[in-house]
């Protein structure tokens, strides 16, 4: 029993002097590195845009009543976030646009069966459209509203976001922006339909043209995601309206924007990771012991590793972990499959746990926390084989390639795959073009039909 007091004792005093040498250790953080200064400096840059020119005001008030001026509502809103955002605690009691407005208890029955007929851009949605010009025609005046208000916003052009939002913040409706998205196309398509061609080219072109913009100026990854999600759908919907125009007007009507491969602006990360290095920053500067909630257990336990804890530290090798990360996810077309392999080892070297004694909590709480965004990069890569996959559609229509013959066109054509120079899949059962992204399951799996 001696032996096992003096063991106990001589173990207890080790682990107390390896704690204090530890506490040593972790004594002082360290001071911002110059990459960290870089990037909060870019914060100064920001606000060059005047609110009634910027098209993120305006989605600020996408969602106000059909009566409303959305841009004059989304510059109220602007305004009321900037003073939230001045004050220490985010209140979102007094939101100007407290609640969106409800279009869809507006939509008669038809009009709802008709779109969610189409929620999905397969054989079943052509059906839907081929069969359905009075539905559309029922659809567009009922929302004629909400039309003219999309209209307005893609003749914009410039975009420049609020960074460093508080988490609490409300975002911008995107559903109606969706839904006037839809809107356009559906009008794109029944100009084609009427004989329309040069207009129904302009609303694509100019569709197209605004959200390659807001791709290109999106700082958040949730826009970004949105801008992505608004081009896959222009795509595989402007294919529907481009098959209602005749093959000998044809190459005239495919809209410019479609030739133009997706460029490393329009497809980098940077800027995303950039606002998400902002973001991170300011909750960790701001952590305080009494807001964590952790309850008497969890806060005993962090009074023990909070000395190891170096907020800085932790943003200097974030800071060098997003630039590496925007290096990878940059790479040519044909290097990208490899560059975002690895991009998913990034995060474990440069967080690894118990790696070191300086900063150990804040490498655990990294490792653990930290938000994988390589899932989001194979996304927006995966545009531009969409992109391809639909011109080299419309390309053969313009031709008067038949069925029967596309696969042998697909085999010999110059547009091929953006990664490994494949020519695209034809699909025999949907009569599709098929473009298989990184992206896994249904996700990467485009289908262009015919």
């Amino acid at each position: 029993m001696k032996f096992f007091k003096v063991f106990a004792g001589a173990l207890l005093a080790l682990l107390a002097l390896i704690y204090l040498v530890m506490v040593a250790v972790n004594w002082q953080d360290v001071p911002p590195s110059d990459l960290a200064i870089k990037i909060n400096e870019q914060l100064d840059k920001r606000g060059s845009i005047a609110d009634q020119n910027n098209a993120y005001i305006f989605f600020l008030g996408v969602s106000a009543p059909p009566d409303a001026d959305p841009m004059t509502m989304g510059i109220m809103r602007h305004k009321w976030l900037e003073q939230e955002m001045a004050k220490e605690r985010f209140d979102g009691s007094d939101d100007p646009l407290a609640h969106d407005y409800d279009f869809k208890s507006k939509r008669s029955k038809a009009v709802i069966e008709f779109a969610e007929s189409c929620s999905k851009i397969d054989a079943e949605c052509l059906k839907a459209f081929e069969q359905g010009a009075e539905i559309i025609d029922e659809w567009l005046v009922e929302e004629q509203w909400l039309l003219e208000r999309y209209r307005a916003l893609i003749k914009m052009s410039e975009y420049e976001e609020i960074v460093n939002i508080d988490v609490s913040a409300p975002l911008p409706s995107y559903r109606f922006i969706y839904a006037g998205q839809r809107l356009l196309l559906a009008k794109a398509w029944m100009l084609a339909d009427k004989g329309n061609f040069d207009s129904a080219r302009t609303l694509l072109e100019k569709d197209l043209s605004f959200w390659r913009m807001v791709l290109a100026n999106s700082d958040h990854i949730l826009t970004k995601m949105l801008a992505t999600a608004a081009v896959t759908r222009h795509f595989k919907y402007g294919n529907l309206v481009l098959r209602r125009i005749p093959e000998h007007e044809l190459p005239d009507a495919i809209p410019g924007s479609w030739h133009i491969p997706i460029n490393l602006s329009e497809r980098s990360m940077r800027r995303c990771l950039v606002d998400e290095w902002l973001f991170t920053d300011r909750i960790i500067h701001s952590i305080k012991d009494e807001e964590l909630g952790l309850g008497p257990w969890g806060m005993a336990w962090w009074k023990i590793v909070k000395p190891f804890w170096q907020s800085q530290d932790s943003m200097n090798r974030y800071a060098e972990m997003i630039l590496e990360l925007t290096k990878l996810y940059d790479a040519p077309y044909p290097s990208v499959p490899d560059a975002i392999a690895k991009s998913e080892l990034v995060g474990e070297s440069y967080f690894r746990p118990f790696s070191r004694i300086f900063n150990a909590t804040g490498d655990v709480y990294f490792t653990t926390y930290f938000p994988s965004t390589f899932g989001y990069a194979l996304r927006i890569a995966d545009l531009e084989g969409l992109r391809r996959a639909a011109l080299v559609t419309a390309n053969f229509r313009a031709r008067g390639i038949k069925v029967d013959g596309i696969g042998e066109a697909l085999s010999t054509s110059d547009i091929r795959d953006p990664y490994w120079n494949n020519s695209f899949s034809w699909d025999e059962e949907t009569n599709s073009v098929v473009f298989i992204g990184l992206q896994p399951n249904e996700r990467g799996q485009h289908s262009i039909l015919f």
